[in-house]
C-alpha cells in the first residue's frame, strides 16, 4: 500500500511520525516501499540525482523513474520534462536508438553473470552498513568495518570499501548521509 502525499521538506520527526501512522494503519506491511519514509528518501535522492539528469545522465534519470514507480511518487515536474525530451528525441528520429538516447546499460562485453554478482555484493555491504551503524552509532565508517563486513561475505576489505561507496554514489549519500539516514528512519 503506498501512503498519500509526502513532502521532501518534512522533518525527519514529521516522517517518523507519518510512519508510525502508516504502519498503524497497514500492521502486515513489512515491507518499505511506498511507506513516508521511503518516498521521502526519494524525494531527497531526485533532488540530489537532478543536475545530473539535467545534465543528459539517460540512465539515472530511468533510475528515478524506477524510483518514482516504485515506491508512488509522482514524477516532478523537471524529470518529466527531461524524460518526454530523451524519448522525443527517439520518437523523432533525432537519435537511432533507446541507447543512444538514454546510454547502454553496460559496458561492450560486460559478463552479466558477474554484472549480477557484484549488484548482489554491493546490496549486501551496504546493507550490512546501515546494520552495524544502526545498532552502534557511532560506529566509524572506516576499514575496520570494510575488513568485518567483508569477512562476513567472503570479500576482501578494499572490494567490500569499493562496493560501499559505489553504493553511496548510486543512493546519492555519503558517510555523513547514511548516519542521518538511519537516524530517520529510527
Amino acid at each position: 500500500m503506498k501512503f498519500g502525499a509526502v513532502r521532501s521538506d518534512w522533518t525527519p520527526v514529521e516522517v517518523a511520525d507519518a510512519q508510525a501512522r502508516y504502519y498503524a494503519e497497514n500492521p502486515d506491511d513489512g515491507e518499505f516501499e511506498g511507506s513516508p519514509h521511503s518516498q521521502w528518501l526519494l524525494l531527497h535522492q531526485l533532488e540530489a540525482m537532478r543536475k545530473d539528469i539535467e545534465a543528459g545522465e539517460g540512465l539515472l534519470l530511468l533510475y528515478a523513474i524506477r524510483g518514482c514507480a516504485k515506491y508512488g511518487v509522482a514524477m516532478p515536474e523537471w524529470m518529466a520534462q527531461e524524460y518526454m525530451k530523451v524519448f522525443d528525441s527517439v520518437w523523432n528520429a533525432k537519435v537511432t536508438s533507446w541507447d543512444a538516447a538514454f546510454g547502454a546499460p553496460y559496458k561492450k562485453g560486460a559478463h552479466l553473470g558477474q554484472v549480477r554478482k557484484r549488484k548482489e555484493d554491493r546490496k549486501k555491504v551496504w546493507m550490512l552498513v546501515l546494520i552495524e551503524v544502526g545498532a552502534a552509532p557511532n560506529t566509524p565508517i572506516d576499514a575496520a568495518l570494510f575488513e568485518r563486513i567483508g569477512e562476513k561475505l567472503g570479500l576482501k576489505k578494499t572490494a567490500t570499501e569499493k562496493l560501499y561507496y559505489e553504493a553511496c554514489r548510486l543512493h546519492n549519500f555519503s558517510a555523513m548521509n547514511v548516519r542521518e539516514l538511519i537516524q530517520s528512519h529510527k
